[in-house]
């Protein structure tokens, strides 16, 4: 119950993350059901890609991160975005992200 929590919580980031310029997600169809399907596979892959890469690249660039005052963090979730957008449209055939 708690990873179905994680994948939904982790849809509606990405659908806001959605509101910033140059950052879309597009489902295989046009069809609303699809959309959020789209949403969905995002968001467990985005959760997947926090859960493992995330705490390795933090704790790698936390020398970084002191020395900017915690601003690199912001650079790292960026890089964790671009890493799903990629993942997804490499590897989900039909989708765009």
């Amino acid at each position: 119950m708690r990873i179905l929590l994680v994948i939904l919580l982790n849809a509606l980031a990405v659908w806001a993350a959605t509101l910033v310029p140059g950052i879309w997600v597009s489902g295989w169809s046009q069809d609303p059901l699809m959309v959020v399907l789209a949403y969905l596979v995002v968001g467990a892959v985005f959760g997947v890609i926090n859960a493992v890469i995330k705490p390795v690249l933090s704790l790698l660039a936390l020398p970084i991160t002191c020395l900017t005052l915690g601003l690199f963090a912001i650079v790292i979730n960026a890089a964790m975005l671009m890493l799903t957008g990629w993942l997804v449209t490499e590897f989900i055939p039909g989708s765009s992200s």
